[in-house]
């Protein structure tokens, strides 16, 4: 049996902590903070998709054009209700995820983590579905604390699908009968990129 799955990336959020576009970020490598985000991702799932805000916000299409050229197989969602809210634009994201039977959905603001993590991540869910287990649940665990992504088994795309606001896919974990925590030596897994201050720190 062929397994079809991948990487949904939330891209879509408004940043207001840091200030600006934090998406566009310079690190010190000449990458912007997404783009360093999906070569990571890259390096391990074969398939990637990203959400962005929606199609006529300033600077998306353009954003998105950038994208698809350093990027060509990352395939890109237009979240039309991203102002809603994470909900809202992984719901967006999801109803796109089509024969997927798994994705494994991410931040782009996560430059930190680390490709095996991924690797790691994606091979279980593959196990899970193989084994017949379509409503798993994986997310990473270090230090005893669990982080991004969460991977979810198809059977939990309906309600992804349904989300809004900017609760995320907190709801749909919480009603789970089981998640699975996968233990990992990788702290980039709690690390997000909130402010300038922290991304100076960072890449001092």
């Amino acid at each position: 049996m062929r397994i079809e799955g991948g990487g949904l990336i939330l891209a879509a959020g408004r940043g207001s902590r840091y200030g600006s576009d934090k998406r566009r970020a310079i690190l010190n490598s000449g990458r912007s903070l997404l783009e360093t985000t999906l070569s990571v991702w890259q390096q391990a799932l074969p398939s990637l998709r990203v959400v962005l805000r929606a199609r006529d916000e300033p600077g998306e299409q353009e954003l998105a054009a950038k994208l698809s050229r350093q990027f060509p197989e990352v395939a890109i969602t237009f979240a039309a209700d991203s102002r809603n809210g994470m909900g809202a634009s992984l719901a967006a994201g999801i109803r796109d995820c089509v024969g997927w039977d798994y994705a494994l959905i991410g931040l782009g603001d996560m430059p930190y983590l680390q490709a095996a993590t991924l690797h790691t991540l994606a091979a279980a869910l593959q196990e899970q579905i193989a084994q017949g287990h379509r409503a798993c649940i994986l997310r990473p665990l270090h230090q005893n604390r669990p982080g991004h992504p969460v991977g979810f088994g198809s059977d939990h795309f309906t309600a992804l699908a349904r989300l809004d606001g900017d609760v995320g896919a907190r709801a749909v974990i919480q009603a789970a009968a089981q998640v699975t925590d996968v233990p990992c030596e990788d702290p980039g897994i709690h690390r997000d990129v909130d402010t300038p201050q922290a991304l100076r720190a960072d890449h001092s």
